[in-house]
């Protein structure tokens, strides 16, 4: 690992941007932080062994820029392993990502980092749609959608409480949505307007990789499993069934798709060979809130 260690002692925000062989996009991710009408943050960019100019691209900015601290890591460890080892590097008291293919507003860290401050809530995303600050509950979030939506740019945290429940796991594209359920299942959630961070979708996203669609049929009935098992979880036993018996459904059809379009049958088989204890559902048990 390779670094510059200019830092603020406790900054307010930790900005973390990881990096991976995006070198036509990471400058304006950068420049969308520093142009920041919120100054009191420190950057983290994180650079995952890129094979282009992504990591020389970051250390010309934190030459003219002391909030800047530049890693590179010793051996590429994959999206989520950067993401938890770029946390544990930070030093503020909120987390906000900004995916090196993406960019946030100018007031993004001061609208964002006031309403949480006032609100006195843990987490809070970007939602589609949304012209406005919202707070939900537990059943409202869920009910809602968002959690889905914007992954890691649209999202700001409290690492004190990220930390508490137990951080990201390592399952690729699953790991956010995995997060801000547990984040949900926590506690009252904030909503922040759709402006505020804006998702690049382009040809080489990642959710559009093989890497991604075998993740999702390694991972997600696992995950789901999880989420939908938890006793704060707060749709009843029935509804939580049938959502579940859904994603069986949509995992299934989605790895035959794979499997027609690849010429291959490994997708099926991971399948079975990760999620063959899921497939056998047949009852939740009733959450807190529907006893």
């Amino acid at each position: 690992m390779t670094g510059i260690y200019n830092h603020l002692k406790s900054p307010k925000i930790s900005v973390i941007i990881t990096s991976y062989n995006r070198a036509n996009f990471i400058k304006i991710a950068i420049e969308s932080v520093l142009n920041s009408s919120f100054d009191d943050f420190e950057l983290i960019i994180s650079d995952d062994c890129s094979k282009d100019n992504s990591h020389s691209i970051a250390l010309d900015f934190a030459g003219k820029d002391e909030r800047i601290k530049v890693f590179r890591n010793e051996k590429n460890i994959g999206d989520y392993p950067n993401r938890i080892l770029s946390i544990s590097r930070s030093n503020g008291k909120w987390i906000k990502f900004v995916d090196c293919d993406d960019y946030i507003s100018k007031t993004c860290l001061e609208e964002m980092y006031s309403f949480a401050e006032n609100s006195q809530l843990h987490f809070g995303i970007c939602a589609p749609r949304i012209n406005d600050f919202i707070v939900l509950n537990t059943k409202e979030a869920f009910d809602s959608g968002y959690l889905n939506y914007f992954g890691p740019t649209g999202s700001f945290f409290l690492k004190e409480k990220y930390l508490e429940l137990g951080g990201f796991v390592n399952r690729i594209t699953v790991s956010d949505w995995h997060m801000w359920q547990r984040f949900a299942m926590n506690g009252s959630i904030m909503i922040f307007p759709e402006r505020l961070a804006t998702w690049r979708d382009h040809i080489d996203n990642t959710l559009k990789s093989d890497s991604h669609k075998y993740g999702v049929i390694q991972y997600l009935l696992k995950s789901k499993y999880e989420i939908l098992s938890n006793k704060c979880h707060p749709d009843s036993a029935k509804h939580r069934l049938s959502s579940f018996r859904s994603e069986v459904f949509i995992t299934f059809k989605m790895s035959v798709k794979f499997s027609i379009r690849a010429k291959t049958i490994k997708p099926i088989l991971n399948l079975i060979k990760y999620n063959y204890l899921y497939l056998f559902i047949v009852k939740f048990p009733e959450s807190q809130e529907n006893k």
